[in-house]
């Protein structure tokens, strides 16, 4: 709901006038770096006259922006703390660009139209710094022979209120969606809890966030309590895999592997406490360690390393159990491009194709995310996908608050993301859109103005020569009647004024027709003017 107020007529007669419109605080919060538009929504259909900017800083005095009038921005102090960080987009948007901390506070546009109204938009902005990456220091309590007593302490640094939260497993969920006991500290940066050997999550993730960014860090409770119960790891680090196997009165293990679309081969043996290589220089070479006696270590991963491993397990009781593991390995994600086609625009739409790309992979899994925090482009008023998701047609309002699109490129290992502002493309292009009109418009008065100038010069031209003539004429009438060789012929006076008539004159009649026959071709005097002026 809008606030209405006015100011009184200290007169004492009670009338209210320069009535002002209060609307809703807007709240935006946002990342160091990034930019933040500060979109003005007029919903009055009168003309604006003037939008005057003042932000409010959380400590110190107002200051006083700029203006916008009359199609030009105006800045007061480009002095001040926003020095060249601040444009606007047709007087209605006001971008802040490379944000910094001392940015965060209250910015009001004052909008007056011709009626003497004024509205006032209020905008909260908060910036925060981006969340630092987090460390997990893990701590093994006690053993059992169900599993570990273990307690893991989140290590969050930075400014600003920080969130720390944890989940398990992967993809992440709730800790309480798996059995076992856990217990939270009061700032929830320490987790307690009890592991069972035989849970297949076994990654535990601590995550720590602010209103506008998130990092986190994942710890596999394997390397703390490695498991001595039923059942291999379910799932590996793309680094490291381990292949976690029992422990207890274990007499011999195998693990053969074999590639895919390859041959099977004895990669390594482990009896009597030591592991044994057949093969050492096979295609795995010195990659290939013992971790605690339980886990086969497999490092620097390649492509070729993808395939199956066969463990075969022979106890002391001669009881013989197998596992298998299926290892997929991935190319990491190569950093995406994007490419920009303005359709069209103006100054309240800009219609625009971004083009994501990447190089030398497939199976890759193209999506689109608008703002920061990222989020799904539903909020556009229009929006289409194309060519597998890879291109996105837009159609963005300089007055909305985010302009930035980010494609994300993914597979089931890797994500790579890049970020593209469609707000200096499309001012761009509604200034050239401007310039060009103005260059137009500009050309027609010139041309105009010269063909005016051009009649009224003949005009005059015209005028003058035609006052000349008659003077001439009548001066050598009486030149000739005076000196007239031949007294008996008497000559008619337009043959003898022609006669008399000086050579400048002639000059100066055919040089007027010429011009006038000119301007006739080029339609800047009607030809008829000129048949009846001769």
């Amino acid at each position: 709901m809008r606030e209405f107020k006015g100011k009184v007529d200290q007169s004492g007669d009670g009338l209210v006038s320069s009535p002002v419109l209060k609307t809703p605080t807007t709240q935006l919060n946002k990342i160091v770096g990034d930019s933040a538009l500060l979109p003005v929504h007029i919903t009055s259909a009168n003309t604006v006259s003037i939008v005057k900017w003042i932000f409010h800083p959380r400590k110190g005095e107002a200051n006083d922006l700029g203006r916008f009038s009359d199609g030009k921005w105006v800045r007061w102090n480009t002095s001040d703390s926003f020095g060249q960080r601040l444009d606007t987009a047709d007087g209605s948007t006001l971008k802040i660009s490379n944000l910094v901390l001392k940015d965060s506070g209250v910015y009001k546009a004052h909008v007056t139209f011709s009626t003497g109204v004024t509205e006032t938009h209020t905008f909260g902005l908060a910036v925060y710094e981006p969340v630092l990456e987090p460390q997990i220091t893990p701590e093994l309590i006690s053993r059992t022979p169900d599993g570990c007593n273990v307690t893991l302490q989140c290590q969050a640094s930075g400014q600003g209120d920080l969130h720390v939260s944890w989940k398990r497993g992967n993809p992440l969920r709730a800790l309480d969606e798996s059995p076992g006991w856990y217990q939270l500290s009061d700032n929830g940066e320490d987790l307690h809890l009890f592991w069972h050997r035989n849970a297949s999550d076994a990654n535990i993730t601590c995550l720590v966030s602010n209103l506008v960014d998130q990092k986190n860090i994942s710890v596999n409770l394997l390397s703390l309590c490695p498991a001595e119960g039923k059942g291999p790891l379910a799932r590996f680090p793309i680094s490291s895999i381990g292949l976690s196997l029992l422990n207890a009165f274990v007499d011999e293990v195998e693990w053969k592997f074999t590639p895919t679309g390859g041959q099977p081969l004895l990669v390594a043996e482990f009896a009597q406490g030591e592991l044994r290589r057949p093969h050492p220089n096979d295609s795995f070479g010195p990659r290939v360690e013992m971790v605690e006696g339980t886990t086969l270590k497999m490092k620097d991963l390649t492509m070729a390393d993808s395939g199956v491993m066969d463990v075969r397990v022979r106890f002391a009781s001669s009881a013989i159990v197998e596992y298998s593991f299926n290892l997929v390995v991935h190319e990491p994600v190569p950093p995406p491009q994007i490419n920009h086609q303005i359709i069209s625009s103006s100054a309240n739409q800009c219609n625009v194709t971004l083009h994501c790309r990447t190089s030398g992979m497939s199976d890759l899994h193209f999506s689109w995310e608008n703002g920061n925090p990222l989020r799904t482009s539903e909020a556009l008023d229009w929006y289409r996908l194309t060519n597998g998701d890879k291109d996105l047609h837009l159609s963005w309002r300089p007055n909305t608050s985010n302009s930035t699109f980010t494609c994300l490129v993914s597979n089931s290992v890797d994500q790579k993301n890049i970020s593209f502002d469609v707000f200096n493309i499309c001012q761009d292009e509604a200034r050239d859109e401007c310039s060009c009109f103005s260059w137009v418009r500009t050309t027609m008065v010139v041309g105009l103005a010269l063909q005016v100038a051009t009649i009224i010069l003949l005009n005059v031209l015209e005028r003058k020569a035609e006052e000349m003539r008659k003077e001439l004429s009548s001066e050598s009438i009486v030149v000739a009647a005076e000196s007239a060789p031949d007294a008996g012929r008497e000559q008619p006076p337009l043959e003898r004024a022609e006669a008399a008539r000086p050579c400048g004159c002639s000059r100066l009649a055919a040089l007027r027709v010429a011009v006038r026959a000119a301007a006739a071709r080029t339609g800047c005097l009607h030809p008829a003017a000129t048949d009846s002026s001769q």
